[in-house]
C-alpha cells in the first residue's frame, strides 16, 4: 500500500500547487477589480481654480516655481491630475513654469496643526529662484521660524498654497 501512495504523491502536489495558483491569481483578480476609483474631475478643478487664482494673482504674466510631491516612488494619481490640469490652465494665461521642485515624502510635514514643508527648503528654493515671480505649492505652506521670517528678504516671490 506504501507503495500506491509514493507514485501517487507527484500527481497529489501537482494538484495542490495548481489550486494554490489558481488561488492565488483569483485573488489578484479581486483585489484589481475591488479597487477604489478615484472621482478625478474634482481634482482637475483644483488644478484649474489654482491655474486661474495664480494668474490673477500675478496679472497673467510672468515665471513660476511649482512645488510638488514626487510621485515616482509612491504614485499618486490625484496629485498627477491636479498638476497637469494646473499647468494646461496655466499656459493659456502667458505664465510658464520655469522648474518643478517635487519634494521627497519624508522632506514634508503631514502631522501636527500644520502641512507643508520645512522653512529651510523654501529658503534654498528661493535662493535658487530669486527672479520668479511666485512660487506654488501643492504641498502646502512652508513653515518658517520666527527667525526664518525675520530674515527674509523684502523682495520675495508671492507664495501661493
Amino acid at each position: 500500500m506504501f507503495n500506491v501512495l509514493e507514485k501517487k504523491k507527484p500527481l497529489v502536489v501537482s494538484i495542490a500547487v495548481l489550486a494554490i495558483v489558481i488561488s492565488f491569481a483569483s485573488i489578484l483578480q479581486q483585489c484589481k477589480s475591488n479597487s477604489p476609483k478615484v472621482n478625478m474631475p474634482p481634482f482637475q478643478a483644483l488644478g484649474q481654480v489654482m491655474a486661474e487664482e495664480t494668474g490673477k494673482l500675478l496679472q497673467n504674466k510672468g515665471q513660476i516655481v511649482l512645488v510638488t510631491i514626487d510621485t515616482k516612488q509612491f504614485k499618486m494619481p490625484t496629485m498627477d491630475a491636479q498638476i497637469s490640469s494646473f499647468k494646461k490652465a496655466l499656459q493659456k494665461q502667458g505664465i510658464t513654469v520655469t522648474v518643478s521642485e517635487a519634494l521627497k515624502h519624508e522632506e514634508l510635514n503631514f502631522g501636527g496643526p500644520s502641512m507643508g514643508f520645512a522653512g529651510e527648503l523654501f529658503l534654498k528654493i528661493i535662493e535658487k529662484h530669486p527672479r520668479v515671480s511666485a512660487i506654488v505649492s501643492f504641498v502646502g505652506a512652508p513653515t518658517l521660524s520666527d527667525d526664518q521670517i525675520a530674515n527674509l528678504q523684502t523682495d520675495i516671490p508671492k507664495v501661493i498654497a
